[in-house]
């Protein structure tokens, strides 16, 4: 009876990550954080401003320039497919922190 609901589990939290990695490659451009870190990242490779209003519409990046610096290889892909690896990160991210916290309850 556990493996089943382990592996309905898998399922379940399989198609919730394809559902939010699959969205950013049909629609790029979106409400999010991601294309703020993007831009960041290509005006850090390029030498650019990475603060104020870069881009009208979107917030501006508040972080230090190390952190562009570390968002600079997402900003070299398309935004689809860095949006997509944006979110798969932090899906990896979220389970690990899950798993963790369930083998330590």
């Amino acid at each position: 009876m556990r493996r089943e609901w382990t592996m309905a589990a898998v399922v379940v939290w399989a198609g919730i990550v394809a559902a939010c990695c699959g969205r950013p490659l049909l629609a790029p451009r979106h409400n999010g954080v991601f294309d703020i870190f993007a831009i960041a990242g290509r005006n850090w490779l390029h030498g650019a401003d990475m603060y104020g209003s870069v881009v009208p519409g979107l917030d501006s990046f508040r972080y230090s320039p190390l952190v562009g610096a570390v968002f600079a290889p997402l900003g070299l892909l398309p935004d689809g497919v860095g949006g997509a690896l944006w979110r798969l990160m932090n899906a990896a991210v979220l389970l690990a922190g899950l798993a963790w916290f369930s083998r330590a309850l």
